[in-house]
């Protein structure tokens, strides 16, 4: 009957470690979900950046050229 109940108990202890691990892996996942919608957010504000940065670099070399034009037909 003691043997019974010591198995028992171990398996109640080993359920309890199991709990204990399954609700610090959720904690993490969910901890990991939230960094990588921040960073996903981030990303998105950086490719947003660099659209604007590629659109003034065009407009600055299209007013480049037509000023270099406008200086060699100024000769």
């Amino acid at each position: 009957m003691e043997i019974g109940r010591n198995k028992m108990r171990q398996t109640d202890d080993s359920l309890d470690r199991s709990r204990r691990v399954v609700a610090e892996t959720i904690e993490m996942g969910t901890v990991t979900a939230a960094q990588l919608r921040e960073q996903t957010e981030q990303m998105q504000r950086i490719v947003n950046d660099l659209d604007d940065i590629k659109f003034s670099f065009k407009k600055t070399f299209r007013l480049i050229r037509d000023v270099s034009k406008n200086m060699a037909t100024d000769k």
